[in-house]
């Protein structure tokens, strides 16, 4: 909506733009859950029960604000979030990697000795 202003006549595009949401969306959670699992699975059994929460009170708070706030601000905000997001998601890739990384020179140097 920044850059794209919608006319009545492109009402398809705008059905096909909601269904390739939909489908990149679908598969956005499965990847979210699989990494929770991936992360969480053997230190936290109710990670994905905090997803689900945040994710919830998330909605909660944009519903809360959409009705004071325009679509630009809204807009603004969610990419003010994606890019939080994407910042942490960078981090915990390059912590886990490390991590990895760690574990295998200790176990060649168990090895090696």
């Amino acid at each position: 909506m920044f850059l794209w202003d919608p006319k009545s006549s492109q009402m398809v595009l705008l059905f096909v733009i909601a269904g390739f949401w939909g489908i990149a969306d679908a598969i956005w959670q499965t990847q979210v859950i699989a990494t929770y699992t991936v992360l969480y699975s053997e230190t936290d059994s109710n990670a994905l029960a905090k997803y689900r929460l945040w994710k919830s009170i998330g909605f909660v708070i944009t519903y809360t604000y959409s009705s004071y706030v325009t679509i630009r601000i809204s807009l603004i905000l969610l990419l003010v979030y994606l890019s939080i997001s994407m910042l942490c998601y960078a981090f915990v890739e390059i912590n886990l990697r490390w991590k990895e990384h760690s574990k295998k020179k200790c176990a060649i140097a168990n090895i090696t000795e």
